[in-house]
């Protein structure tokens, strides 16, 4: 739990107060997302963008299978900003 400064206590409240736990926004278990096996990965920039590795146009994007791509290139191409990544869930037969 995190703790607050409180500014001007008053006489019996203490210095810090506890705050409850917030979860935050995003912050799911892993088995609730459903696993992807291809990314479609698009640069925002207009002359393409390069993270993990490689080069990512801007337009159409490129699909890349996630076999392709380590935990780490993949957790890096989620968290760039200046990417559009989205997660292709494999087809229900």
């Amino acid at each position: 739990m995190a703790t607050r400064k409180t500014a001007n206590p008053t006489a019996g409240q203490a210095a810090t107060e506890t705050l409850p736990a917030v979860p935050l926004q995003g912050d799911e278990p892993a088995a609730a997302k459903p696993p992807a096996d291809r990314y479609l990965v698009r640069a925002l920039p207009a002359s393409g963008f390069r993270r993990a590795g490689r080069w990512w146009p801007s337009g159409a994007g490129i699909e890349v299978a996630a076999s392709a791509l380590t935990e780490e290139q993949i957790a890096q191409l989620l968290a760039e900003p200046m990417l559009a990544v989205v997660a292709i869930a494999p087809a229900e037969t």
